[in-house]
């Protein structure tokens, strides 16, 4: 059984990824439509990810703790105070500490490989992983 065909992508099916480096974005974009997501939307800057939330209202969002222009949690905030989606903070998990943000849903490693991904969405979803 493909892993898209173990998600029921019928209720969420666009996403936006805000993170600066383009390899992150490719990678996440990937990741997302291996598991069904149809439309899959990318911004380098905090800014950018805001303007395309408020006009595309996509059903998920991943958001990189670390942008040049805001942190993560001000993007998740400015988001969540204009339209009502689900977010993923994502971060680098080196320094091996995690970060609260109030305003994410869910925080997953840049690192994690495409079923722990997988999961984290699962959960988020359903509340279960």
């Amino acid at each position: 059984m493909k892993l898209k065909d173990r998600f029921n992508t019928k209720e969420m099916m666009s996403c936006l990824v805000i993170d600066n480096n383009r390899k992150e974005q490719f990678r996440f974009a990937l990741l997302l439509r291996k598991i069904g997501f149809k439309i899959v939307l990318c911004a380098a800057t905090g800014k950018r990810g805001i303007k395309l939330a408020e006009k595309f209202k996509p059903d998920l969002i991943l958001v990189d703790l670390l942008l040049p222009d805001m942190d993560g949690d001000e993007v998740s905030r400015s988001i969540k105070e204009m339209i009502k989606v689900k977010i993923i903070v994502l971060s680098d998990f080196r320094h091996g500490h995690y970060v609260e943000i109030p305003y994410a849903d869910l925080f997953v490693a840049k690192t994690a490989d495409v079923f722990s991904f997988y999961r984290t969405i699962k959960r988020l979803r359903w509340g279960r992983g």
